[in-house]
């Protein structure tokens, strides 16, 4: 294999790298405006010592779906549950990670 195979090999593989995020980022964009709660990233969320006491909804955008791994994350809807004190994901019911 010669030198200009290997470069094209690359540039194949960092292409195929670079759909998959794409592909990453429309899905949180389409899942946000499916939500349609506010969006706010996971350090703006509030807790009971910020005064919530009832249930809230929000997209938190870099919030990490099954998957995703850490500082990744293309976001999730998640709703506060104020007897635990925790913001969950709809989808699983879990802590929200990022």
């Amino acid at each position: 294999m010669d030198y200009a195979e290997l470069a094209f090999k690359e540039i194949r593989r960092s292409l195929e790298a670079q759909r998959v995020r794409i592909a990453k980022i429309e899905e949180s964009v389409s899942d946000r405006e499916a939500s349609g709660f506010p969006s706010v990233v996971y350090a703006d969320l509030q807790y009971s010592a910020d005064g919530m006491s009832q249930f809230s909804a929000r997209f938190v955008s870099n919030g990490r779906k099954a998957g995703e791994g850490v500082g990744v994350g293309t976001g999730v809807p998640a709703w506060y549950d104020p007897s635990s004190d925790a913001w969950l994901t709809f989808s699983l019911d879990t802590a929200v990670t990022v």
